[in-house]
């Protein structure tokens, strides 16, 4: 309840340029530049650093990406890309669970853990990255 009334009397209305209409946040992305490939792969990445949950990148990343890649030709591709980099960020997370469990089993340092880990993440976004050019 505390947000709907920080939402609702907020005394400062959003701005106009931050007021994105239905169906015009493709055009809008677009023209600022940034390419769609970053776009699907660092939102999921993000999400799944930050929650170190499997879930929650395609919970909180999808229904952002579907609207803005739905038309597009390259849509699964899109998808596909963004799915492995959700994943990618859930095993480098800290907060994910299985991670934390097993280094404080084995008393290992986070170091060690991430010397081991970014060579698997790597290869699996440049694997999702090179099927998105061979499609």
């Amino acid at each position: 309840m505390v947000f709907v009334r920080l939402a609702i009397g907020s005394p400062r209305p959003i701005p106009r340029a931050l007021v994105v209409k239905n169906g015009e946040n493709r055009r809008v992305i677009s023209s600022s530049g940034i390419p769609f490939r970053l776009i699907a792969i660092f939102i999921p990445l993000i999400v799944g650093l930050m929650t170190g949950m499997t879930i929650a990148p395609i919970a909180i990343a999808f229904p952002i990406l579907i609207p803005l890649f739905r038309k597009d030709p390259d849509f699964f591709n899109y998808m596909m890309l963004a799915f492995a980099s959700g994943i990618a960020g859930d095993l480098l997370s800290p907060f994910h669970l299985c991670l934390v469990l097993t280094k404080n089993y084995f008393h290992a340092d986070w170091k060690g853990i991430f010397r081991l880990l970014w060579i698997p993440v790597a290869l699996l976004l440049g694997v999702a990255l090179l099927m998105t050019y061979i499609r």
